[in-house]
């Protein structure tokens, strides 16, 4: 539930999108650093996907 308010957050406004989901990831009992940057990676790439291509399909990019 954590990361989805995060990736709610960052899909809106991505500043300070990695730390927050470095943050929610070592909540989430992810602890070894290079895995959880790998995860931050993945998921933070995945969040600017789906905001791109909502806020494309939505109309409310000119």
């Amino acid at each position: 539930m954590v990361e989805f308010f995060i990736a709610l957050y960052g899909g809106f406004f991505g500043a300070g999108l990695g730390i927050m989901l470095m943050g929610g990831l070592f909540m989430l009992w992810v602890h070894d650093i290079q895995t959880n940057n790998a995860l931050k990676n993945l998921l933070g790439a995945i969040v600017t996907a789906v905001s791109v291509l909502v806020l494309s399909l939505s109309g409310l990019v000119s």
